[in-house]
């Protein structure tokens, strides 16, 4: 545990987050997935607890990068691209879309 309250159970490399792992945060909201050199790298769910929203997909750098889904706690459902931390599309899938998207490996 941190000293903020946050938690990390997975992979460390030269006591640096850097692989698999579980991030839990005091707020409440969690990210499952990949990291390097301590940063969000690669495929990953970020989890908001207060809004009950995911958003599964691609990070670098710790930071959504590249395109992923943003699906609420009412099961809308976004098609997202991000350029380093900036959101650049945002389209709502249909129902069907929804359900046929792909997931993520982790």
């Amino acid at each position: 545990m941190f000293n903020d309250g946050d938690v990390h159970i997975g992979e460390y490399q030269f006591d640096t987050r850097h692989g698999r792992g579980v991030y839990q945060y005091a707020n409440g909201d969690e990210f499952d997935g990949t990291w390097q050199d301590g940063r969000q790298s690669g495929s990953g769910i970020y989890r908001y607890a207060s809004s009950g929203a995911a958003y599964e997909g691609k990070w670098q750098n710790g930071e959504m990068h590249g395109s992923g889904y943003y699906a609420t706690s009412d099961q809308q459902v976004y098609l997202e691209v991000w350029e380093e931390g900036n959101r650049t599309l945002r389209r709502r899938l249909t129902d069907q879309q929804a359900q046929e998207r792909p997931r993520i490996e982790l």
